[in-house]
């Protein structure tokens, strides 16, 4: 049996997000990491970029695909709300 490594398996997940992306679902990924010295950062100016800079080794744990179906009376709601 041949494993993938922790690159292949980090690009097919990426491929799997952007294939539900590209079919308008809604994607979200949780992963964890660690964050060396966490307590002598301030999380509240970091940037979620900064953020994920900083911390070492990100693991995905999960992929939620929401899906977002229109409803009959969407297109009258958008049109109204152009309107104002």
């Amino acid at each position: 049996m041949h494993r993938k490594s922790q690159t292949q398996r980090c690009l097919t997940d990426v491929q799997v997000v952007q294939d539900w992306n590209s079919k308008s679902f809604r994607v979200t990924a949780f992963a964890v990491g660690v964050m060396p010295h966490v307590h002598t950062l301030d999380l509240s100016l970091m940037s979620f970029q900064d953020i994920e800079s900083y911390a070492q080794s990100l693991e995905l744990l999960s992929v939620q695909v929401l899906t977002n179906h229109v409803r009959p009376d969407s297109k009258a709601t958008v049109s109204l709300l152009q309107e104002r």
